[in-house]
C-alpha cells in the first residue's frame, strides 16, 4: 500500500506544473514503446549455490520478480483538454533474462545438481490520464498516471543429475491471480516532422501477483518427492493447505518509442 500511494502522491505532484501551460497540438495519435524494467522487490526462490566436500566455494541470491525485463506497448490517445489527454494501451513484458537457481554438490567424484529455470511473462491493460506542458520551443514534457490490469504466466523447468542415478526432470506451470497496477511516469515529446513525434520516459509501476494454482508435469521424478507429478491449489485465508506464493511485479524503467498523429 505504501509503494502504491508513493507513486499517486509522485504523480500528481507532477501534475501540479501540468495545468499551468498548453499542451501538443493533436487530437488523436497512435504510440509505440520498447524498454526495460528493473524489479523493485523480489521472491527469493533460492540461491545458486556450489559445494564442494562440504565447503561452500560460490552462492548467489536469486530474487523473482515479474516486472522486470523488456517491455512492449502499443495504444492509443485522445486530446481532452488542450493540456490533458487520454491513453489507453496494452502491454506485454517478458522476463530477459531469466532467473536460474541451481544447487550444485561435489564430494569427491560424486556431483549431485539440482536447476531451476524460471520463464515469466505478463500482459496487461492500462489506462492513463495525461497532461502536459511545453518548456521549449520543440519539446513538450508530459506526466502519466492510472492504473491498470496485468496477468503473469510463469513456469519453472527442473532438473536434477546425480552421479551413477541419471537425469530427472520436470515442469511446473503456475496460474496466479490477475494483479492491479499502479502507474506514474514523466517524460518529454519531440517531433521528427509533421508525422512523428519521438519520446522518452521515466516510469514507475506498483503491482504484485499471487499463485492460484500450481501443475507439476511432464515428470519422471519418483512417486512422493517434490517434483513428482501433481496438482496444488492455493486459496487465500484457507486453513487446510498453503498460503498462496506472492512474486512482486512492481518496477522501475526507462522506455523510448514514437507517437503517430492522425488527426
Amino acid at each position: 500500500m505504501k509503494k502504491n500511494m508513493t507513486v499517486i502522491v509522485i504523480a500528481f505532484a507532477c501534475c501540479s506544473l501540468a495545468f499551468a501551460n498548453k499542451g501538443d497540438k493533436e487530437t488523436f495519435d497512435l504510440f509505440a514503446t520498447t524498454g526495460y524494467g528493473i524489479g523493485i522487490g523480489g521472491r527469493d526462490v533460492g540461491p545458486t549455490i556450489t559445494t564442494t566436500n562440504g565447503s561452500i566455494v560460490n552462492k548467489d541470491d536469486n530474487f523473482l520478480n515479474f516486472g522486470r525485463g523488456i517491455k512492449l506497448e502499443g495504444g492509443a490517445s485522445y486530446r481532452l483538454m488542450d493540456h490533458l489527454a487520454g491513453q489507453a494501451s496494452v502491454c506485454y513484458n517478458f522476463g530477459v533474462p531469466g532467473i536460474k537457481q541451481e544447487t550444485i554438490t561435489s564430494i569427491g567424484a560424486a556431483t549431485n545438481s539440482l536447476t531451476q529455470e524460471y520463464s515469466f511473462s505478463t500482459l496487461g491493460v492500462k489506462a492513463l490520464l495525461k497532461p502536459s506542458f511545453q518548456v521549449l520551443d520543440l519539446i513538450d514534457v508530459y506526466t502519466n498516471f492510472g492504473i491498470g490490469l496485468d496477468f503473469a504466466f510463469s513456469s519453472v523447468q527442473v532438473t536434477q543429475n546425480n552421479t551413477g542415478v541419471g537425469e530427472y526432470h520436470a515442469t511446473i506451470k503456475d496460474s496466479n491471480w490477475p494483479a492491479i497496477v499502479f502507474i506514474g511516469a514523466l517524460g518529454a515529446d519531440y517531433p521528427l516532422g509533421t508525422s512523428m513525434i519521438l519520446y522518452g520516459e521515466i516510469y514507475c509501476e506498483s503491482m504484485s501477483f499471487m499463485t492460484s494454482k500450481q501443475e507439476i508435469s511432464d515428470s519422471n521424478f519418483p512417486t512422493g518427492t517434490p517434483y513428482a507429478t501433481k496438482v496444488i491449489n492455493y486459496e487465500k485465508d484457507a486453513t487446510d493447505r498453503s498460503t498462496p506464493p506472492e512474486t512482486p511485479g512492481s518496477n522501475l524503467g526507462i522506455r523510448i518509442g514514437v507517437r503517430f498523429p492522425i488527426f
